[in-house]
């Protein structure tokens, strides 16, 4: 099932991971959403000493709102993942060399 924002905005940022659970990013955007995550959780470590409070509110806030966005722009479902069907790690370690 694909996920996008739109019916006109087809591309998704992110890809379901191989193993465990969640998504990475796969497109500039994907990136960027990332990074500007990543600079204003920094950012907001300026109110640790004045309002710790509000800092943590508004990490939990950002939290969210990265999880909310790269659900909907994910090419598939979030779900646990233990790799591709047919596949085995212990079939692959069993392997003789030659």
């Amino acid at each position: 099932m694909r996920y996008a924002s739109s019916p006109h905005d087809k591309r998704c940022w992110f890809k379901p991971k191989r193993y465990g659970y969640g998504a990475y990013p796969v497109t500039w955007e994907g990136w960027s959403l990332i990074l500007i995550f990543l600079i204003t959780i920094f950012l907001s470590t300026l109110l640790i000493k004045t309002s710790p409070v509000t800092y943590v509110a508004l990490s939990i806030f950002l939290l969210l709102a990265l999880i909310i966005i790269s659900r909907k722009k994910t090419d598939g479902e979030w779900k646990w993942r233990w790799g591709e069907k047919g596949t085995s790690v212990v079939k692959n370690k069993n392997k003789k060399s030659k």
